[in-house]
């Protein structure tokens, strides 16, 4: 019986047993080795050698233990790591020998201790931790002007500082591992500190308790921190500061109540007068904001009329000296355009009112593009321009593209302007990426004449230049450092400057975009063959915009209807579709009298008897939101004016290609995207 148990022992104990004789065979196996093995049955094994079993042992190996015991006659045990298996083994052999003390073979046993070889290294890692945060802990308190005793769930000191132990005038040895209350044992009002503790030790409270009392002839204000984790106590934190002075401050600051009474009335006199001047700003500040939008629309209007009047007219058959002088209206034009811009962005600056847009873009288009427009400038000079956007710089994000262009426009332009020979060098990389989140880092470097140290903090203020003589050979209105300096700020970065007159300067910025989530939709434009007869509807309150975009598509082979409102629109619309003959695209002023573009587009896409037709959005005002609105209307393009022709046809092309009838509320058409589809 006894042998029986003894036979069901080493078969079911859970680590490997193997018995194995002198030359190495084996003979028993319990059950954990034959799943060890893979086999349901000893048979297969019975009779092997041990080594030919064991898939990374060979013949009578170093550290076989087997071996070792059978040569020693002696228990072996060992640990050993399997690199392949990540796991840690014990293996231990034990003799076994005959009657007459002569060694018939081995048992060995094999265990898997990993979990325990873990747990191991894990409580070393944190014994480690909790060293070096005990350390950090009494680094950060030695330095402290006030006194601060840690203590345990039990009340004993765990650590303290030189502060509170040169205020007792006790060595740390005296004061570490004693009751706290102990070091104060005729101290007053120390009853209701050991309370509050008691009801940090039962969860009662949990918020820190301050209160005042005189301590070591000092008027002092004691806070009690109690210590939680995982919602268990583990004990207090007690800080102690001297205001003996603030109490001293604070009489004599009831002397002066009274005085601050009568203070306190003027000041609400004053406030009820600031108030009021706030409302009064308030209210100045919005008719600021509409007279700039109105500013805004007002003047790009007839810019529009110039621009577009000048491209129509350079269409018509002309004399080279009249295509010269229409060229240089145009190049004028776009020059007062660009002048415009600039000062209405700084205008809105100072109205606090220049907002950001986000709309998807190619990142490497709008740079590439932009350097490209400069590059005529740069080698009419001899400079080498260059652009380096580093390889690993995602291309397809969400941002605004047209302030980005201008602050690129604005430092290049500056750096071809100051740069007599070499060249200019435009780079991006990426400063820093969490999930679709992306800062970028973007410089503009010259070989120019440099900025003295003095003046560069100075040339991103308003009309200023690093060289402000009243004879200065380089021009320019000193606004575009400023407003650059803001569309970063904007873009939720910095802009700074190294350089070192007569060397050269580099300008670097940092903005914050979006990694678009969806790469944007792959559009195939409309074959300019097939947009001749194209049906358009043009609605537009202006009677030179209405003749431009009707004289334009009139060249285009294109059918245009015109309206000077939105009632006058809705009308054609409806007659159309009477019909059977409904408009293919209708392009919509944004900002119209009585109802704008905006509420004309909502109000063709309520109406299932008008919905249907691609709409298209110009504005001479864009405001921020502008394009979150035009995307939840459906509308599928958004342009500013005034438009080049080139833009419009490649914009109308895309919009009304294949997959514009696609409902991609994600999509929206604009100036940025119109290059990097390349629809003509």
């Amino acid at each position: 019986r006894a042998k029986s148990d003894l036979e069901n022992l080493f078969r079911s104990i859970d680590d490997m047993a193997t018995v194995i004789d002198t030359d190495f065979n084996i003979t028993r196996l319990n059950n954990a080795a034959l799943k060890w093995f893979g086999v349901e049955s000893e048979e297969s094994l019975l009779g092997r050698k041990c080594y030919d079993v064991y898939n990374n042992r060979q013949q009578i190996c170093p550290d076989c233990p087997a071996a070792e015991a059978i040569n020693t006659g002696k228990p072996i045990h060992i640990e050993k790591y399997k690199s392949k298996q990540d796991q840690f083994f014990y293996v231990g052999a034990s003799p076994v020998l005959e009657p007459d003390g002569t060694i018939a073979g081995v048992i060995e046993i094999i265990r898997d201790i990993t979990d325990r070889k873990r747990a191991e290294a894990a409580l070393r890692e944190a014994r480690e931790i909790a060293e070096q945060e005990a350390g950090k802990l009494r680094s950060m308190i030695e330095g402290m002007d006030e006194g601060v005793v840690v203590a345990d769930k039990n009340d004993d000191v765990t650590e303290v500082n030189k502060w509170f132990l040169k205020k007792v005038a006790m060595k740390r040895d005296q004061v570490i591992e004693k009751e706290i209350w102990s070091l104060f044992p005729t101290m007053p009002g120390f009853d209701k500190a050991q309370r509050e503790v008691n009801k940090f030790r039962n969860r009662k409270k949990r918020e820190p308790f301050v209160f005042e009392q005189e301590l070591l002839d000092m008027q002092v204000s004691l806070r009690l921190q109690p210590i939680y984790e995982k919602d268990r106590y583990h004990g207090f934190i007690l800080n102690i500061i001297d205001v003996t002075d603030l109490v001293m401050a604070r009489t004599k600051a009831e002397e002066a109540n009274q005085e601050l009474l009568v203070a306190v009335k003027k000041a609400k006199q004053a406030s009820d007068l600031a108030q009021k001047m706030a409302v009064q700003a308030a209210e100045a500040n919005k008719a600021k904001s509409k007279f700039l939008a109105n500013m805004s629309h007002e003047i790009r209007t007839p810019m529009n009329a110039i621009i577009g009047m000048t491209e129509l007219a350079l269409e018509t058959e002309l004399t080279e000296e009249q295509g010269e002088y229409m060229e240089t209206v145009r190049s004028s034009a776009n020059a007062l355009m660009s002048l415009i811009n600039d000062i209405l962005d700084f205008s809105k600056i100072e109205a606090g009112k220049l907002d950001l847009d986000a709309v998807d873009f190619d990142l490497r288009h709008c740079i590439e593009d932009t350097i490209h427009t400069l590059a005529l400038r740069a080698h009419n000079k001899g400079l080498e321009l260059a652009c380096h956007i580093l390889p690993d710089v995602p291309e397809t994000l969400v941002g605004d593209p047209g302030r980005l262009r201008q602050i690129i426009v604005n430092l290049v332009g500056n750096a071809i302007k100051f740069t007599k020979s070499g060249e200019v060098v435009v780079r991006v990389e990426i400063e820093s990426m969490r999930d679709n989140d992306i800062k970028l880092h973007i410089s503009v470097s010259d070989t120019g004449i440099g900025i003295p140290k003095q003046k560069q903090k100075s040339i991103f203020a308003a009309f200023n230049q690093a060289d402000g003589s009243t004879t200065r050979k380089y021009g320019g209105t000193g606004l575009g450092l400023t407003i650059s300096s803001q569309l970063v700020e904007l873009m939720g970065g910095k802009i700074w400057v190294d350089s070192v007159p007569q060397k050269g300067s580099t300008f670097h910025f940092t903005a914050n975009m979006t990694i678009q989530k969806t790469p944007a939709p792959n559009y195939i434009p409309l074959n300019p063959k097939d947009a001749k007869n194209l049906s358009v509807l043009v609605v537009d309150d202006n009677d030179t915009n209405r003749r431009i975009l009707e004289e334009m598509l009139i060249g285009w082979h294109m059918k245009p209807k015109v309206a000077d409102n939105a009632q006058s629109a809705l009308s054609l619309l409806e007659k159309a579709k009477a019909k059977g003959q409904p408009f293919e695209l209708i392009l919509l002023d944004a900002n119209m009298p009585e109802m704008n573009g905006f509420d004309l587009a909502k109000q063709i896409k309520i109406n299932p008897d008008l919905a249907g037709s691609t709409v298209m959005m110009l504005t001479s005002a864009g405001r921020r939101g502008d394009a979150i609105r035009c995307r939840k209307l459906g509308i599928a393009g958004y342009m500013m004016k005034p438009v080049r022709q080139s833009e419009l046809f490649n914009a109308i092309l895309i919009a009304m290609g294949p997959t514009s009838t696609e409902k991609n509320e994600s999509s929206l058409i604009t100036r940025h995207s119109i290059g990097e589809k390349n629809a003509v």
